[in-house]
Parts: C-alpha cells; structure tokens; sequence
C-alpha cells in the first residue's frame, strides 16, 4: 500500500520472486495497492519474469481496513522510510509484516515476534522471509496477538492522544 514510485522499491519484492520456493510460487498472490509513475514498469516487470499471474494492481483505493483483512503478510520495501505508519496499520489488524532496516522501521518491527527486517535491495534474504512467515502461518502460527498486544499500547487511540496532549502541555508551557 504505497504510491508506484522508486522510493518505496516495488521492484524488490519483484525481484525476491525469483529467489522464491516452487510451492511458494504456486500459491501466492503479491497485492500491489496504489498508483504512480511507475506502473506500467512494475506491471511489465512481473510479465518479464513470468509471474504476472501472481500480481495484483489494483489502484488507488479507499477501502485499506477492508483490504488489510484479506493479507497474511504485509511487505514494504521502501528504501527509506520516517515511521512506517503502514507498518503499524498492518500490525493493528494483526498482520505481521517484512520492511527494510532503513529509517524508523527497524523501531516498530520486532524480530520473529510481529514479522521481520531486511536489508535494503537484499531480494534473497526478502525471500527467504517470506518464505518462513508463509510456513510459520502455515503451521497455524497466528500472528494476530502479538502483532495486536505490541502495536496498540505504542500507537493504539489512547496512547496517541496522551502523547499529543503532552507535546501540547510542553509548548504551552514554554511559552510562559
């Protein structure tokens, strides 16, 4: 869920296909949600390694909750990134997810526990990530909780607003 453009580095996951496991090939479906200049590259990139089959553009959309439910693994492979509010998006309806070690990212993925990092443009090791949540979920590994019990105390609506309140509370007092 990004727009179409080089700073958020579609063409990594792209590229991690190749690098995928057979059975993995056969049964997964990449979701590319957004718009951009780079559209019909990406499309024609995923035709160049024969996995168009496998990708899913589906524009701009408005209805994300709706389309979060629907994923097992959320990825951005951005190549730099402030906070990853996607990230944390994906984590509160309990997705675990894979992002670039870059920015703030590597702050709100736990290792193994809410999904896991990679270095950036490392197709290999993307793979071999997605590779251990597909078999993690499917041996009934559910994310669900510790995506949830992690992210909603750190970004959940009460905590947000506390924290606000305070950077408030700070300014206003400053300017006594």
């Amino acid at each position: 869920m990004a727009r179409l453009v080089a700073i958020k580095n579609h063409k990594m996951i792209i590229g991690a296909t190749k690098y995928l496991k057979d059975e993995i090939k056969k049964n997964i479906k990449f979701v590319f949600v957004g718009d951009g200049e780079l559209y019909n590259e990406l499309v024609f990139l995923t035709k160049q390694i024969g996995m168009e089959n496998n990708f899913i553009f589906t524009g701009w959309r408005n209805d994300i909750a709706n389309l979060l439910s629907a994923f097992d693994i959320f990825i951005m492979c951005s190549k730099n990134e402030g906070m990853g509010r996607a990230f944390i998006e994906a984590m509160a309806c309990g997705i675990p997810v894979i992002g670039t070690k870059v920015g703030g990212v590597p702050e709100i993925i736990v290792e193994g526990k809410t999904g896991y990092l990679v270095p950036l443009n490392n197709e290999p090791e993307l793979a071999e990530k997605i590779d251990l949540l597909y078999n993690q979920i499917k041996a009934g590994h559910n994310f669900y909780k510790d995506c949830r019990d992690w992210v909603i105390p750190r970004f959940g609506v009460k905590c947000m607003i506390e924290e606000i309140s305070k950077v408030y509370q700070f300014v206003i007092e400053g300017k006594r």
